[in-house]
């Protein structure tokens, strides 16, 4: 969480910074540009501009103009450091130093570039509170240094706003708040153990009852039938005759056997037939039953659960292509970074990589420009600069704004809690990844619509938006003078009324004497504008000249810098935008051109690591299975039979037999 409010942060002050910059937004102290007045003959007045450059020990110049961070070491002066307006200099001795303060081209520039040291030595703060003499009545102290901070006096203020301030950020996570909120109604688990000792019992004297009667039925019958084959081997019997006499033997077996046989009803014949037809239903009973058990069993379909021990990524895809249903490989990690097996190589636009945004080109753009005193923000050589140093934010601005948005991205987990197949992950990321692409243009769109909203209230030194022009109708004491802001026309469209007014730009003649000054056009760049902001005159125009050599060429020939160099087109076939697409559907793309993103699938296996996979199988039940249970179950359905079946006959036996003997005395 803190990571992803310090980067979405970090990207707004990023986009307010560059919007400043690019726009070329005047403070109230001046410190990129200083207004001057050039007083014409005439008594006219006309409000110029010139500095906004820096100057380090060695006289090297920083200009505002290319450079939005210069700076130099803040202080208390005595009066103005130098006589030439807008310019700034190490040399120039302050009488009293702000240690750690810097000053710069932008108040936003010099507050990130300084430190807070001086607030942590109490020297240096009082210092700064005898130039304040309405603070003598407060009493402040010196910051303590804190031995647990992270954070330095020598910290910049950069890096304290990029981290919020923040030294520590604690949380607490409540598992039994969870759980609560959770509210589960019932839980399921599942072990393994052994058969017990009454349920062995059980089986055991089933099928021992099972045995028993089976053996008790057959055996007597086979012995019999042996000792008939071995009486018959003496005698000449074709297999016919021993068929037939086998069958005879058989059904002699079955009208004769009688399971219930009793000493004490052995002379009484109705007992005996009552005896003889309770083993026949018997028998009919006990057959039938064992031909349903015996279909039963054989028809049943078991499930049988396979279980594979940690399977690898060659057995999980073998298993997925026959058992997708059933298949079920518990992951290790159900929570996966998304860093873990996902990587994002964009490629962005030609012009971010070429040599168009650079500082070489940027600063021969300017050419041999002199207009006589006067500034035409219409030419290419005034333009130029300050549109591919914005271009070049553009580009360093997407790259920031897509590296920061996948460092949230990969931070995100994707939760998994069984091993999914290579297509369902790719569906899944897929749309996960589409949606991440929609959120981060749409995003960073919102943010640059809202900073360029706000940009078109501001005076930009560049004079895009409006001018500053005396009012010659309101005088006031002598050397003072009342400029009005007036909005900048562009063709038939003010900026005071609509924000995407443009002009177009390309390069003019100068020509002046001591009675005249003229203009004349002498080459207009395609699709190359500038508008009431510079990123809105960038944001309309399009790179179709820079597409094409001869374009290029003019422009160089035009240019005629000192600084020139040799610079190659944009290729056409390796972008997916046309020359003539303007600038502004790029950025809004933030100047992608392929996303270029990769799942991998066998990272996301290596990390889930499934210490089981297990799927179930439909079986019949084999041969063995179906014997042994229905020995099983013989034992205790023909103890019932033998009880049941011999009682049930007798009793409606007699029942009949006490019918018919009424039935003859009352006849």
């Amino acid at each position: 969480m803190r990571t992803s409010a310090t980067r979405n942060f970090r990207r707004l002050l990023s986009l307010i910074r560059s919007s400043t910059h690019s726009n070329r937004l005047q403070p109230a102290l001046q410190t990129t540009v200083t207004n001057i007045l050039f007083f014409e003959s005439d008594n006219s007045v006309i409000v110029g501009q010139t500095g906004g450059s820096y100057y380090d020990e060695d006289d090297q110049q920083c200009s505002c103009s290319n450079e939005p961070n210069c700076t130099l070491p803040s202080g208390f002066f005595n009066s103005l450091p130098n006589s030439q307006p807008g310019l700034f200099s190490v040399r120039d001795h302050p009488i009293a130093n702000v240690t750690g303060f810097l000053v710069g081209c932008y108040a936003i520039e010099s507050l990130f570039g300084s430190t807070l040291e001086c607030f942590f030595d109490s020297e240096c703060l009082q210092t700064v509170l005898r130039f304040f003499p309405s603070t003598s009545s407060l009493l402040i102290h010196a910051l303590s240094i804190d031995t647990q901070t992270h954070f330095s006096p020598q910290t910049s203020i950069e890096k304290l706003v990029t981290e919020l301030f923040i030294e520590d950020l604690s949380s607490t996570i409540s598992y039994a708040a969870y759980l609560a909120r959770c509210a589960p109604t019932s839980c399921t688990f599942t072990y393994q153990r052994h058969n017990n000792f009454v349920y062995l019992l059980t089986t055991l004297l089933g099928l021992y009852g099972g045995l028993t009667i089976a053996l008790r039925l057959f055996v007597p019958a086979l012995v019999s039938w042996w000792r008939m084959r071995k009486l018959e081997s003496n005698e000449e019997v074709n297999d016919t005759e021993r068929l037939r006499k086998a069958f005879r033997w058989v059904r002699i077996q079955l009208y004769t056997m009688n399971l219930f046989k009793d000493a004490s009803t052995r002379s009484n014949f109705f007992d005996m037939m009552t005896q003889l037809i309770a083993t026949r239903i018997y028998f009919i009973l006990l057959c039938l039953s064992v031909i349903t058990l015996v279909i039963y069993g054989a028809s049943n379909i078991e499930i049988k659960t396979v279980i594979i021990k940690s399977p690898s990524l060659a057995v999980h895809e073998n298993l997925y292509a026959k058992y997708s249903s059933t298949l079920f490989c518990p992951c290790s990690r159900i929570a996966i970074e998304h860093n873990k097996f996902i990587s994002l190589s964009p490629r962005f636009h030609r012009v971010c990589s070429s040599a168009f945004i650079g500082d070489d080109w940027i600063k021969s753009t300017q050419g041999s420009f002199y207009g006589g005193g006067f500034t035409n923000f219409q030419d290419f050589r005034v333009a130029a600069p300050a549109f591919f140093a914005t271009l070049a934010s553009f580009c360093s601005l997407s790259q920031t704004i897509v590296s920061d948005a996948w460092q949230v991205f990969n931070q995100s987990i994707l939760v998994t809690s069984q091993a999914v197949s290579e297509n369902e992950l790719l569906t899944r990321i897929e749309a996960i990844l589409n949606q991440f692409k929609v959120d981060t243009v749409g995003q960073s769109k919102r943010a640059l619509r809202l900073i360029d909203i706000h940009a078109q209230s501001v005076f930009s030194t560049a004079r895009t938006n409006a001018d500053l022009l005396r009012n010659p109708y309101i005088t006031l004491e002598p050397m003072k003078y009342l400029f009005n802001s007036i909005p900048q026309q562009l063709g038939n469209c003010s900026c005071a009324l609509v924000d995407n007014c443009q002009n177009t730009v390309g390069f003019y003649n100068y020509t002046s004497n001591d009675t005249s000054y003229s203009i004349e056009l002498n080459f207009n760049v395609p699709k190359f504008f500038i508008g009431c902001s510079i990123i809105e005159g960038v944001r309309q125009s399009s790179l179709e000249c820079f597409f094409n050599q001869t374009c290029l060429d003019v422009v160089q020939s035009n240019l005629n810098s000192e600084q020139s160099i040799n610079i190659s087109i944009l290729e056409n076939n390796a972008t997916r935008f046309q020359p003539q697409t303007i600038i502004a559907n790029i950025i809004d793309a933030l100047m992608i051109e392929q996303w270029r993103e990769n799942i991998n699938y066998s990272q996301y296996y290596a990390y889930c690591e499934p210490k089981l996979c297990s799927y179930t199988i439909p079986l019949r039940n084999n041969a063995l299975y179906v014997l042994t249970t229905l020995l099983a179950l013989v034992g205790g359905l023909s103890a019932a039979l033998r009880f049941l079946v011999p009682t049930i006959v007798k009793f409606i036996r007699n029942r009949l037999q006490q019918e018919t003997n009424r039935n003859m005395i009352a006849g």
